[in-house]
């Protein structure tokens, strides 16, 4: 939408190495041209960083397995993609997790912004729940090994987590 002689156009430099670019406009049915200029960063992943995250307990005592879920803002040419982050406990061993990329600082969605981290977290009465989220591009989260099975029979439809077995019965 414009005014007599403007126009608009989305334009999205995906795959252009990185570098200081000027596009130029131009139409045979308008005389003059538009030229803007604009830069395309690399992203530089760290081999490896993490992050601390602490979760915890103000009543002081222990807990296992309580759903817990936070945000991880990143700035400006940090990460690519949510594949190269985990989380690890205090001890270094990777905790199963969900990690979503939730927001991007460009349209083709590569510069990631903002992760979402699902998990269940546990706690110690003297530690609390201690965390930590790692990224680079020497990070991998493990493969998910036990999967959820769905079982359907004529009466009932079943979905097993490992730990949860829910039973639907379809009268």
């Amino acid at each position: 939408p414009g005014g007599a002689g403007q126009g608009w156009f989305d334009f999205s430099p995906t795959g252009l190495p990185a570098g200081r670019y000027s596009l130029r406009v131009e139409s045979p049915h308008v005389p003059s041209t538009a030229t803007a200029t604009f830069h395309v960063e690399r992203i530089v992943l760290p081999e490896r960083a993490t992050i601390p995250v602490s979760v915890d307990e103000p009543v002081g005592r222990e807990w296992q397995s309580f759903p817990a879920t936070f945000g991880v803002p990143f700035p400006h040419a940090t990460l690519d993609s949510a594949d190269h982050v985990r989380l690890v406990d205090r001890n270094g061993k990777e905790v199963p997790s969900q990690i979503t990329a939730t927001s991007s600082w460009n349209a083709d969605r590569r510069d990631v912004r903002w992760l979402m981290v699902d998990f269940l977290a546990s706690s110690t009465m003297d530690k609390g729940g201690e965390y930590r989220v790692e990224f680079g591009r020497n990070v991998k989260r493990s493969p998910v090994t036990q999967r959820v099975k769905v079982t359907e029979t004529g009466e009932v439809v079943a979905v097993d987590t490992g730990p949860l077995r829910l039973v639907i019965d379809k009268r």
